[in-house]
């Protein structure tokens, strides 16, 4: 029998059975059955009746944790059939996330647009913690690559911002006067560092989502990827960085799994998938093939699955 690469579906026997069915990485059909929680990505255009208790999630962290939420056919179509995103705080370090406010010179981020505006604006105002509260959400996605792969810009004493993709080359940065950046290098002191600002940001975290529904998506960056001809090849012109940031970020992901043990994993690092310049965010070695995103979904849900049996 012929089975489609790509099989994310469910079927109905009754109003509170579904069998959910869909193809893993290893080419293997798997189904589950679960009573009134339906835990697939339903097929477009199939008309099944809508589950009206979607699971509220929210996102702290990057693309590698909020992509999967994203309905564009690359990624997972259908997905708000259980799932709605009710909060994303994109590319904030947990140096940041545990630091105090920064005045917000808004007149310097004029240029970005309004999406942007509200990651800027929790990065430098600290609220991510209260918006998140406010969102309801039931779990949260976390994951560790920013910390793994950015430098962090030291304002004031216990004062950090990200040097992520909305602050750097922004005219903040070329006016800021005291530019102390924190290597992202992983020394045993700043390890150290990283660990206790990793253990306010679980302790924060945890006055709003229960450990057993944060959920960490472990991961790392493509060393490989697609040409344009469809052969894999390494990241020849950084990989020594790339393979340098997997480390760290490694051993920040095993910090919290040793640490919290009720932490749920999403564990990415051994999938098949490599890195797609046809990905629809860029080639970049942090975007991977479709199929990635689709067996990170699958993976969430078997967890939630299991959280809720």
């Amino acid at each position: 029998m012929s089975v489609p690469n790509e099989l994310n579906e469910h079927i109905t026997l009754n109003k509170k059975v579904r069998i959910n069915l869909f193809k893993n990485a290893g080419g293997t059909i798997t189904f589950n059955v679960k009573n009134d929680v339906i835990l697939s990505i339903v097929e477009k255009n199939k008309n099944i009746e809508k589950n009206k208790a979607k699971i509220k999630i929210g996102v702290i962290g990057t693309c590698f944790s909020r992509s999967m939420f994203s309905s564009g056919q690359f990624f997972n179509p259908g997905y708000k059939e259980l799932y709605e995103c009710t909060f994303t705080q994109f590319h904030s370090s947990l140096f940041s996330l545990t630091s105090k406010p920064v005045n917000l010179p808004v007149e310097l981020f004029s240029d970005r647009n309004e999406a942007e505006k509200g990651f800027i604006e929790r990065e430098f105002k600290k609220t991510t913690y209260k918006k998140l509260e406010e969102s309801k959400a039931e779990y949260v996605v976390i994951d560790n690559y920013i910390d793994a792969s950015q430098p962090i810009l030291k304002v004031d004493e216990d004062t950090y911002l990200t040097i992520n993709t909305y602050l750097n080359n922004s005219n903040y940065l070329e006016n800021h006067e005291n530019k102390m950046l924190i290597s992202r290098d992983l020394t045993p002191d700043f390890f150290e560092l990283w660990t206790k600002k990793a253990d306010l940001f679980m302790m924060e975290l945890k006055k709003i989502i229960p450990e057993n529904k944060i959920i960490l998506t472990k991961a790392n960056i493509a060393e490989k990827r697609y040409t344009a001809d469809r052969k894999s090849t390494e990241y020849y012109y950084y990989i020594s960085e790339i393979k340098k940031n997997n480390y760290y970020w490694e051993l920040m992901d095993n910090y919290i799994i040793d640490n919290y043990k009720e932490v749920q994993i999403l564990d990415m690092t051994n999938t098949k998938f490599i890195g797609d310049p046809d990905h629809p965010l860029g080639n970049y070695a942090s975007h991977y093939e479709s199929g990635w995103y689709k067996e990170q979904m699958n993976k969430l849900n078997a967890s939630i699955l299991k959280d809720k049996s």
